[in-house]
């Protein structure tokens, strides 16, 4: 079909986000409401720790030069956003 192969006029981009979005949230019961945290856990999620094969399988974060350092990356970003709102701001 045209329509599929004219990447000016088809949503394959938001179908594959929504996709990820979609089978992140699933085992978390979905989202309850528009101001639920999940959200800000999946930007989290998919910029610091998921791997994007359009980037070399590196994550968003990497090719911008941040580098999450530890061995569970998950619980770095979470002590260190705890670390910063308990010294406001400062790290």
């Amino acid at each position: 079909d045209a329509a599929i192969n004219n990447k000016k006029h088809n949503n394959n981009f938001q179908e594959r986000f929504n996709g990820t979005f979609r089978a992140f949230e699933k085992p978390r019961h979905g989202v309850k409401s528009a101001n639920f945290l999940l959200y800000a856990g999946f930007a989290v999620y998919y910029n610091f720790i998921r791997p994007h094969s359009s980037l070399g399988n590196i994550t968003p974060a990497e090719a911008a030069g941040i580098k999450i350092r530890g061995v569970k990356q998950w619980k770095t970003i979470i002590g260190n956003a705890h670390l910063a709102a308990t010294t406001g701001g400062a790290m």
